[in-house]
């Protein structure tokens, strides 16, 4: 089974220098601090002041007040529509255009080399302040997910969101994961890598069926170049429809006479 309890810092690639300090300021006339927060959120597209002090282990309160900073400086969208108050929803923040045009131009200032994909990933987040409400949740909750496998036993694997999944050409499934883990100390009797899609309660059990067949098919037409194929984890919120996935999976995997099988673990919101 997927060792769940062992995650590992996302990886920044491409990164912010590491040799200044945060009181420091970048080139770009924003400090170091301001900068990480941009690239979280550029990972994640969104966030909660809550959401990403958990994840960069800064208190809420600092989160809060550096996020109304960029939001000031223009650097930020904050998403705070009348009725959140009513259901105690917090602000939800994400990149605004000059934001996205920072960070690229402190990447390329420091002479990393931005390949179509990451231009493209760029391009797509100049949209963000548009997104659905659904699509926002959905972002919040791979983060959350990111959070909960860092809590615990830290250091073991590399992540990466769909926004970092520029490294490996067109081996990725389409559309890519919520998340892509790989063992940093390779394991002889563990998985390596995985794939992780979380879906909401709301989600169709016919999507999520949908997204098995895509792994199957994917397995099947060879276009992962690493030895072993990564293990698919999904976490499906809504409990009741997890032994029928089980089901499904078991029959979809015996009808295709696999040569290797892909190997699916299924989990819900409480055991993760």
């Amino acid at each position: 089974m997927l060792d769940l309890t062992t995650p590992s810092p996302i990886p920044t690639p491409p990164s912010l220098p590491s040799n200044l300090s945060l009181s420091k300021t970048h080139k770009t006339g924003h400090n170091l601090k301001q900068l990480k927060l941009l690239r979280t959120l550029y990972y994640f597209r969104f966030g909660t002041a809550e959401l990403i002090s958990g994840h960069v282990g800064v208190s809420r309160r600092s989160i809060h007040n550096s996020l109304l900073v960029l939001v000031d400086k223009g650097l930020l969208h904050r998403r705070y529509e009348p009725g959140y108050k009513l259901i105690h929803k917090p602000a939800v923040y994400c990149l605004a255009p000059a934001g996205i045009r920072a960070l690229r131009s402190c990447w390329e200032r420091d002479g990393h080399e931005l390949d179509d994909q990451i231009l493209q990933q760029l391009h797509n987040t100049y949209s963000d302040r548009m997104a659905t409400e659904k699509f926002v949740t959905h972002s919040m909750n791979v983060m959350q997910t990111v959070i909960h496998i860092k809590q615990q036993q830290p250091k073991t694997f590399d992540a990466k969101t769909t926004s970092l999944m520029t490294d490996r050409g067109d081996e990725y499934p389409r559309p890519k994961p919520d998340l892509y883990l790989k063992r940093r100390k390779l394991s002889q009797t563990k998985p390596n890598e995985y794939f992780v899609d979380t879906f909401e309660e709301d989600v169709e059990l016919w999507i999520i069926k949908k997204r098995v067949r895509l792994y199957i098919l994917h397995q099947q037409a060879y276009e992962w170049s690493a030895d072993e194929y990564p293990t698919i984890v999904l976490i499906v919120k809504d409990k009741k429809k997890i032994p029928r996935l089980r089901r499904y999976i078991r029959k979809r995997i015996e009808e295709q006479w696999l040569e290797e099988d892909v190997n699916f673990i299924i989990y819900s919101e409480a055991r993760l």
